[in-house]
């Protein structure tokens, strides 16, 4: 559509008619990114506080349905295709309209490249090249974790990336991205309540869980399995079993809803839990609060 019949259809969010409105109001969502800036043009311009009301919920809902489409497309796609930091960049786009991916990834891959030629040596045994992943994930990139649990900024992936600091999920996430870009044997799995990873052998069996809020600290099943009894949870193999890239970027998704409740912002919890309707009725089986340096 051409900027002038942009223009005419929003001179037209001056009119009474709540019918016009809601016909302007989709014709104008249709076009969606792209009328944007004449939106905030008449914004900027315009005094009169209905009109500027109703530009802001239109410039929302357009940023609403970008989101849920490039989530619901990345969630379409093979899970062994899907990039996992891409999932917890579509999140994050919910409160960083102007997120740009391709930046997002090449500081990632910054980090990812400097790992791999550290671990350029494939001899090295399996644990020697763990310790030298956490050495330089948290200690040359300085990558630390919050004791601020219910903040919301630390679920988001770019505001980890830029504060070095995240919590247990978010920090799990990317931990679990770079570990398998650089070639590492290691995937999420279920745990409730905790963001644990599992580091597997040759032989594909469990050589050690990792605790990524724990600055990649090694934990054994029998552990875990305290753990679970210290908490009443009964025990169910599910939680040791492997966490897709999807469950990954559900359970960020969630941890996020989680703190926004927290918080009592109600308002920021719902437009997250649209886009939690992207996955259905999956279970996260993120089911209880804890800290997560208790394991």
């Amino acid at each position: 559509m051409s900027v002038k019949k942009l223009n005419t259809l929003v001179n037209l969010l001056s009119d009474p008619d709540v019918v016009v409105y809601r016909e302007i109001f989709a014709q104008l969502l249709e076009q969606g990114r792209e009328a944007i800036p004449v939106l905030e043009k008449e914004w900027s311009e315009n005094s009169d506080a209905q009109v500027r009301e109703r530009i802001e919920n239109i410039i929302q809902q357009i940023h609403i349905n970008e989101v849920r489409q490039g989530l619901q497309e990345w969630l379409s796609q093979p899970e062994d295709e899907k990039i996992l930091i891409e999932g917890a960049y579509w999140i994050a786009r919910q409160s960083y309209p102007n997120l740009d991916f391709p930046e997002l990834l090449n500081t990632v891959n910054t980090i990812s490249t400097e790992i791999w030629i550290a671990l350029a040596d494939e001899d090295l045994p399996p644990l020697n090249k763990l310790n030298i992943f956490n050495k330089i994930f948290y200690h040359s990139f300085s990558f630390t974790s919050t004791t601020d649990l219910a903040n919301p900024t630390y679920c988001f992936i770019n505001r980890v990336l830029e504060s070095k600091c995240g919590n247990g999920v978010s920090l799990g996430l990317l931990y679990l991205h770079i570990a398998q870009q650089v070639g590492l044997a290691i995937e999420g799995i279920c745990t409730p309540g905790a963001a644990l990873l599992s580091y597997f052998d040759s032989n594909g069996e469990t050589l050690c869980y990792i605790n990524p809020y724990n600055k990649g600290a090694c934990l054994h099943k029998n552990l875990l399995t305290n753990y679970f009894k210290q908490h009443g949870i009964t025990l169910r193999e599910e939680y040791f079993s492997i966490c897709s890239k999807t469950l990954m970027v559900l359970r960020l998704l969630d941890y996020t809803i989680h703190t926004f409740e927290q918080e009592n912002n109600h308002t920021q919890a719902e437009a997250f839990r649209l886009l939690r309707s992207c996955f259905g009725n999956t279970e996260s089986f993120l089911l209880i609060d804890k800290d997560e340096d208790q394991v």
